[in-house]
């Protein structure tokens, strides 16, 4: 059987980049008859997703991982025809990053892997394959969705932050804000970093990852008068989940200020956060 290798000019890329690939293809010890030789960038969607199972007393909610694979782009390199037996054949393509292409990402209930493949297409015969792992960057630039507040009568929240758009192993670095319209009391204060993932297929599944967290005070009463300020400063892990959107799943990283209350609902606000793979 022949043996194919696939090696790349790069381990990374941005959208909209091309990358260029070295296949060698090396004979059996056999001529292998081909219909053609192709080389594909590939993307892989993994996510897991719930639904329903059973019926009546039996009915119950079930989770299932499946994988959706999209051929992005393809290239021959290779005519039909025979390869020699033991006989080392060289070739190079490129293949150029979709400009929407989603990120890689290994989150908790969704994945996107990218690999380059090459494949010897046979007639009425097993194909033979080759591939290399690729790591497709998310740039900067994100458009985010506005904070969501929930507004109390007798208090408010708010971030301010230096900048929204984050790398690997930035610091997301900030103030949280608390306005007193009558006096209020917190048993904490506290602002969490948040990955979010959402699979909305059938019953929808989201999964919440908590990536940081700072404690800003404890036991705490505010009266009517001037803002309270709180600075903050939150590291994000060297390799990223980044914010992705597919057909099947979505990642967004959200900025979570809290007032804990003792027996009443707590203070909220929620800030949206771009977090991208390629480094700032």
């Amino acid at each position: 059987m022949a043996d194919v290798q696939v090696a790349l000019d790069r381990d990374s890329a941005l959208p909209g980049e091309t990358v260029e690939a070295a296949i060698r293809v090396v004979g059996g010890r056999k001529d292998l008859e081909i219909e053609e030789g192709r080389l594909e960038l590939v993307c892989e969607n993994e996510y897991t997703y719930r639904h329903r199972v059973g019926s009546g007393s039996t009915r119950r909610t079930k989770s299932s991982t499946t994988t959706d694979r999209v051929v992005a782009e393809s290239r021959r390199f290779l005519e039909a025809g025979d390869i020699a037996a033991d006989t080392p054949y060289d070739a190079t393509a490129s293949l150029t990053i979709p400009p929407t292409a989603p990120p890689s990402a290994e989150g908790k209930i969704t994945k996107v892997r990218w690999r380059v493949a090459a494949t010897l297409a046979r007639p009425r015969a097993l194909d033979v394959h080759g591939e290399a792992p690729l790591t497709v960057l998310s740039p900067a630039g994100a458009t985010l969705d506005a904070p969501e507040v929930e507004t109390r009568d007798d208090l408010e929240l708010s971030f301010r932050l230096d900048r929204e758009h984050f790398g690997p192993g930035d610091t997301v670095q900030g103030t949280l804000v608390a306005t007193p319209l009558q006096a209020c009391r917190m048993s904490e204060v506290r602002v969490e970093l948040v990955r979010r993932e959402h699979v909305p297929r059938n019953e929808g599944n989201t999964k919440d990852v908590q990536e940081g967290e700072a404690i800003l005070e404890s036991d705490l009463r505010l009266s009517l008068g001037a803002p309270h300020e709180w600075p903050f400063q939150l590291q994000l892990p060297a390799t990223v989940v980044p914010c992705l959107q597919t057909e099947h799943s979505r990642v967004t990283w959200l900025l979570k200020g809290i007032g804990s209350r003792r027996l009443r609902r707590d203070y909220r606000i929620t800030q949206p956060i771009d977090v991208h793979s390629a480094p700032s």
